[in-house]
C-alpha cells in the first residue's frame, strides 16, 4: 500500500496516547486501518480478521504469524472498520483489552451486529497481557487455542456486565443492572434481533421479557462516533459542544476530561465545521468518559416474584406471631431463596431470639436489622383470615415460600445451562439434573398447595 498518513503511540505515560496525521481527503481516522494493507490477502485467505487496540499489538502479532490482525488508529472500533473487514472475512475478532477500557470498547461494538453479515465476536488474553507480553511467556499455539474461544460478542458483553447476578440477586440490583444493559442495547432497539437478546436478558435476571423491551426502548443509548450527530458542532470554528477543545482552549479545560469524539464518516469539509486537528478521543486519552443519565423506572418484578413476596411476608408476619412454632422447620427456612434479602435478615433475626420469646421480642429482633420491619410484619393476612389450623396455617405458608422459592432456583439454572451449552462447559448433564429435581419438587409443593386450598373450603 501507498502511505497515506503518519500514526504514533507514546512508549511511556505521556498524554496524547496515540498522534496520527491531520486529516484529508485520502486519510479519515474513523476509516482506515492500521497494517490493512498488509493483512488483507491474509484476512481474505483465512476469512477472519483480527481487530486489536493498538499499532504494537498489530506488530507483535504479525512478527508471531498472525498476518491477519489490525487496528483502529487510536480511535474506536467504527462501523466503516466493519464494513470494511466484512467484504473479507466472514468473522471478526475483537482482541480487546482485559480492563474497564476494553469492556466499554466492547459495548460500543454491540450497536454494529446487525449492520453486517460477519460473525462479531470477542477475546480477552488472560491476566490482561497485550499480545507483546503474552508472547514473551506463551507460544503460538497458545495464542491460536486464546482465539478459538472468542465468544459471541452479545454473550462477552452480557456475561461481563451480569458477572454473579441471577435471579436471586435482589431486585434493586437487578434493575440497576438492567438500566446499564438497556443503555447498550438500545442502538438495537429497532432491529430484528432484540427480541432474542431481550429473552436472554430478562431469562439471567429473572423478569419478565415486555419489561426488558420497555426498559430498552425507554433508554438512551451511549454516544457513539457513528451516534453522534453533526449538529452537535458549533460552526464557530473554534471548538465543538461534544467537549473538544481548540489549542487557546485546551488550557482551561478540564484536565483529563473530554466528551465523546465526532462521527466517523462525518468530516470537516462535510460539515462546514472545524475539527482541530490536534483531536484525540476520549479513549485514546485514558480520559474519564462522560455518559448521559442512566434510564430509570420502578422495579420490574416478574409475577412469580410479587407472589413470593407476598408469601415471604405472610410468613413473617406468622414468624412474629409464634416463632417456636417455625424452629423445628429453621432448615428449611435456611434453604430458601428469598425474593428480598431483607426478608431473609429479619428471619433470621427471629430465628435467632431464645425459645419462648415473646412477639414483642421477636418484633424488636427483626427491627435492629430492618428498620421498616413493623410495616413488613403487619402485613400478612393468612394467620387472621385462613379456616386452617395453626399447624395447617404454618405448612401452607412454608409451602407457598418454598414453591416460588424453588422456581427461582430453576431460572438461575436454566441461565446457567444456557451460558454452560454455549461455552461446551462439560457439567451441562450436572446442571440439568439438578434442575429436573428442582422441577420434581416445585410439583409436588404445588400439588400439596392444591390440595391444602381444596380442604380448607
Amino acid at each position: 500500500g501507498r502511505t497515506i498518513a503518519f500514526g504514533g503511540r507514546v512508549m511511556g505515560d505521556a498524554k496524547p496516547k496515540y498522534l496520527n496525521s491531520k486529516e484529508t481527503r485520502v486519510f479519515h481516522k474513523g476509516k482506515n486501518l492500521f497494517a490493512f494493507d498488509k493483512a488483507k490477502e491474509h484476512i481474505t485467505a483465512t476469512a477472519t480478521a483480527i481487530v486489536c487496540e493498538g499499532y504494537t499489538d498489530v506488530i507483535s502479532l504479525h512478527e508471531h504469524g498472525f498476518k491477519n490482525a489490525v487496528a483502529a488508529l487510536g480511535t474506536s472500533f467504527s462501523i466503516d472498520h466493519v464494513r470494511t473487514l466484512a467484504r473479507f472475512a466472514t468473522l471478526i475478532i475483537c482482541m480487546f483489552d482485559g480492563d474497564a477500557a476494553g469492556q466499554k470498547a466492547a459495548e460500543r461494538a454491540v450497536q454494529y451486529i446487525d449492520k453486517s453479515e460477519a460473525d462479531i465476536r470477542c477475546v480477552v488474553l488472560p491476566d490482561h497481557l497485550d499480545p507483546d507480553e503474552f508472547f514473551e511467556t506463551h507460544s503460538t499455539q497458545e495464542m491460536e487455542d486464546v482465539l478459538s474461544k472468542a465468544r459471541p460478542l452479545m454473550r462477552f458483553v452480557l456475561d461481563k456486565r451480569l458477572d454473579g447476578i441471577d435471579p436471586t440477586t435482589s431486585a434493586g440490583v437487578r434493575q440497576a443492572k438492567l438500566n446499564e444493559i438497556a443503555r447498550i442495547l438500545a442502538p438495537l432497539k429497532d432491529s430484528v434481533v432484540i427480541g432474542g437478546y431481550a429473552l436472554d436478558v430478562a431469562s439471567q435476571l429473572g423478569m419478565e421479557s415486555n419489561a426488558v423491551m420497555n426498559a430498552i426502548r425507554a433508554a438512551t443509548p451511549i454516544r457513539t462516533q457513528d451516534s453522534y450527530q453533526a449538529n452537535t458542532y458549533n460552526n464557530n470554528q473554534s471548538t465543538y459542544r461534544s467537549g473538544g477543545y481548540n489549542q487557546q482552549q485546551r488550557s482551561t479545560a478540564p484536565a483529563n476530561q473530554y466528551y465523546d469524539a465526532p462521527p466517523a464518516g462525518i468530516y470537516p469539509e462535510e460539515m462546514g465545521s472545524y475539527v482541530p486537528d490536534d483531536y484525540i478521543p476520549a479513549e485514546a486519552q485514558d480520559a474519564e468518559y462522560i455518559s448521559t443519565p442512566t434510564y430509570t423506572e420502578p422495579v420490574a418484578l416478574t409475577a412469580d416474584e410479587r407472589v413470593q413476596l407476598t408469601a415471604e411476608r405472610e410468613l413473617l408476619g406468622m414468624m412474629a406471631t409464634d416463632i417456636d412454632a417455625f424452629r423445628p422447620s429453621a432448615e428449611r427456612i435456611a434453604s430458601l431463596a428469598w425474593a428480598d434479602e431483607s426478608h431473609e435478615a429479619m428471619a433470621w433475626a427471629m430465628l435467632a431470639t431464645p425459645v419462648g420469646a415473646t412477639p414483642a421480642e421477636v418484633v424488636q429482633a427483626a427491627m435492629v436489622v430492618t428498620p421498616d420491619a413493623t410495616k413488613i410484619l403487619s402485613s400478612g393476612r393468612v394467620a387472621s383470615t385462613s379456616e386452617l389450623n395453626e399447624e395447617g396455617k404454618v405448612a401452607f405458608v412454608l409451602d407457598t415460600v418454598e414453591l416460588y422459592s424453588t422456581r427461582r432456583k430453576i431460572a438461575v439454572l436454566r441461565a446457567r445451562i444456557r451460558n454452560a451449552s454455549e461455552s461446551g462447559d462439560g457439567n451441562v448433564t450436572e446442571l440439568f439434573s439438578e434442575a429436573t429435581e428442582l422441577q420434581r419438587q416445585a410439583s409436588q409443593l404445588l400439588v400439596r398447595l392444591q390440595q391444602t386450598s381444596a380442604g380448607s373450603r
